[in-house]
C-alpha cells in the first residue's frame, strides 16, 4: 500500500441522505471514494458533483451498481471491488430501509433482514482481504437506537412463521447488526481492522418510504425524538471514518460522536455466537467465512 495515495472509502447507499452527505464531506477531506447504489442515473449525477469537490487530482471516484437486498448481487459487487482494488481503508455500511410489507428476495429471504443485516455481514466478510491490506482499516455500521425495541427469534429471523411487522423487523435487523459488530470486533482482535456501529438519530431521509403507514415514523419520533437534518445525522459516521480520536477503537456503539451503551441483548455473547453461525449459514458462506476469519486470529 502506498501511504502517499489518498485513503479509499467505500460507501453503500451513497446516492441519498446520510450516504450522499458523507461522500461529499469525505471527498472534500481528500478521500478517494467507491460509491455503491442501485440507481445508475443517481450514481452518475452524484459522481459529477463529487468530482467538482476534489481537493487532489489523485483522488479517484468510482461508482458501482448493486442491489444490496439481493445477496448474489452483493457477492458480485465484492468480487468486482477486490478485482479492481488491492486495499480498502474504510467501509461504511450505510444502506438501510424499512419495508412495509414482507417482501422475499431471489435468495428466499425477507428483504428487511437481508438489506439491513445479511448484506453488510456478507460484504464485510468478502472484503476482509483488501481491508487487511490497509495500515488501519475501519468498518462503520450505521445502526439505530430502535434496536432496543427489537427481539431476535433465531428460529424465524425473516418472519416466515409469524405475522410481519415493519417496525419489529427493522428493530430486530439493527439489533442483529450491533450484536455482530461486537462479535466481529472480538474475532478481529489484534488485527489492523476496527469495526464500530452508531445511531445517527432519526434523520430526515426516505428510509421509511416503503412503510405501510406514517404510524411507524410517528412512533419512532415519539420514542427517539424529532428528526434531525442529514448534516447532523452524518456527524457520527464522519467522526468514526476520519477522526484520529477513534483510531484503534473497536467494538463500540456511538451516539452523537460519543461511546454509548446499547441494549442488553446486543451484549449477549451466547446470542451473538448463535447469530454468527445462523447468519453465516444463511448467506451461504459458513465454511469460507470461518477460514477467512481464522486468518485474522
Amino acid at each position: 500500500m502506498d501511504d502517499d495515495l489518498p485513503k479509499r472509502c467505500l460507501i453503500t447507499g451513497a446516492t441519498s441522505g446520510l450516504g450522499e452527505f458523507t461522500a461529499l464531506q469525505l471527498v472534500s477531506q481528500g478521500y478517494s471514494l467507491v460509491l455503491i447504489a442501485r440507481d445508475a442515473k443517481k450514481l452518475v449525477v452524484l459522481k459529477e458533483r463529487i468530482l467538482s469537490k476534489r481537493v487532489n487530482l489523485a483522488q479517484d471516484i468510482d461508482i458501482m451498481l448493486c442491489d444490496l437486498s439481493e445477496l448474489e448481487d452483493v457477492r458480485r459487487l465484492a468480487s468486482d471491488v477486490k478485482r479492481k482494488y488491492g486495499s480498502l481503508d474504510i467501509l461504511i455500511n450505510n444502506v438501510g430501509a424499512v419495508f412495509g410489507q414482507r417482501i422475499v428476495g431471489k435468495d428466499g429471504y425477507e428483504k428487511t433482514i437481508t438489506l439491513n443485516h445479511y448484506s453488510w455481514f456478507l460484504l464485510t466478510s468478502l472484503l476482509l482481504p483488501i481491508l487487511q491490506n490497509s495500515r488501519a482499516a475501519r468498518i462503520i455500521n450505521v445502526a439505530s437506537a430502535l434496536h432496543a425495541f427489537g427481539k431476535l427469534r433465531l428460529d424465524d429471523i425473516d418472519y416466515s412463521k409469524r405475522k410481519y411487522s415493519a417496525l419489529k423487523a427493522y428493530a430486530a435487523s439493527k439489533l442483529a447488526m450491533i450484536s455482530l459488530t461486537y462479535e466481529y470486533s472480538r474475532r478481529l482482535k489484534g488485527t489492523n481492522i476496527s469495526i464500530n456501529c452508531l445511531h445517527p438519530g432519526i434523520v430526515k431521509t426516505n428510509f421509511a418510504k416503503d412503510t405501510e403507514t406514517p404510524v411507524v415514523v410517528g412512533f419512532i419520533e415519539r420514542v427517539l425524538g424529532l428528526q434531525v437534518d442529514v448534516e447532523e445525522g452524518a456527524k457520527t459516521q464522519l467522526y468514526l471514518a476520519s477522526s484520529l480520536e477513534v483510531e484503534g477503537v473497536s467494538g463500540k456503539y456511538f451516539v452523537k460522536c460519543k461511546e454509548s451503551r446499547s441494549s442488553k441483548e446486543t451484549r449477549n455473547r451466547q446470542l451473538a455466537n448463535s447469530l454468527w453461525e445462523l447468519t453465516s449459514n444463511k448467506i451461504g458462506w459458513a465454511g469460507k467465512l470461518k477460514t477467512t476469519i481464522e486468518t485474522f486470529e
